[in-house]
């Protein structure tokens, strides 16, 4: 079964108090990894702090707390601008997406699904509520891009899907929330069948860019990471080893 350090201000919680684990088990990929999340290469998923006792940290004096003040504003007209970004391509119709569109959604992915985000986590009055909150957002983008892309049969259209789905995987991972693993799951069986389509269809056609469209190796690993914390989360916050070893079978069914 799986196993995690747990710090001893946590083993004297009660379960129901204890929050989701940030451990994910250490794995070094590659380093030749493609896609366009291929600069987090040469990193070890590994353990991190927790959100709580980052925001301790940042309480520690006045001054601190006026930078706060400032940066948690900040936070706010960003995730409201985020939001409006959302719900104006929705109201596009299809096929009237521009290329400064996409370019926009994809930016706003790449942000959303980014591992510095998790230093907002101090800044927010409900942490796990916004790191989901992000993923969502992320994946309504993704699906507004493939709607897209089933209107138009544009070949750069289907690079762009690659891109979105690696990134809304990554944002899954970063979300760290329940249901975070089954939906980091789900996108990349639909990631590999795309890509397998895709691939087969361009042998056919003897196309020379056979290789062009991959999954990145790091949304397998994200993939993984996701599983394996929701393994720590059931053993050792709420004593459930039956789905703790569910959790490791489907984690390492992705590798």
């Amino acid at each position: 079964s799986a196993t995690a350090f747990v710090p001893s201000h946590l083993e004297r919680q009660q379960p129901h108090q204890r929050s989701r684990p940030t451990a994910a088990k250490a794995l070094l990929l590659p380093s030749s990894c493609n896609g366009e999340t291929s600069r987090d290469c040469h990193v070890i998923l590994s353990a991190t702090s927790s959100p709580t006792n980052q925001g301790s940290k940042t309480h520690s004096s006045s001054k601190p707390r006026k930078r706060t003040v400032k940066n948690n504003s900040k936070i706010v007209e960003a995730i409201e601008d985020q939001a409006s970004l959302v719900e104006r391509v929705q109201t596009i119709p299809l096929g009237k997406l521009t290329r400064d569109d996409k370019r926009d959604m994809l930016t706003m992915m790449r942000q959303l699904s980014s591992m510095n985000r998790r230093r907002d986590d101090s800044f927010s009055t409900n942490s796990l509520r916004q790191r989901r909150q992000d993923a969502t957002m992320v994946e309504q983008l993704l699906d507004r891009l493939l709607r897209e892309r089933q209107h138009m049969t544009d070949a750069h259209n289907h690079e762009e899907e690659v891109i979105a789905l690696n990134l809304a995987i990554k944002a899954w991972y970063n979300a760290n929330v329940k249901g975070s693993a089954d939906k980091a799951q789900k996108l990349l069986k639909r990631l590999t069948e795309v890509t397998t389509a895709e691939n087969t269809k361009k042998q056919r056609q003897k196309d020379s860019q056979l290789h062009r469209h991959q999954p990145d190796l790091y949304s397998y690993a994200y993939c993984y990471a996701a599983w394996y914390r929701e393994a720590v989360f059931a053993e050792k916050n709420v004593g459930n080893t039956k789905a703790s070893s569910a959790a490791m079978r489907k984690a390492e069914s992705v590798l």
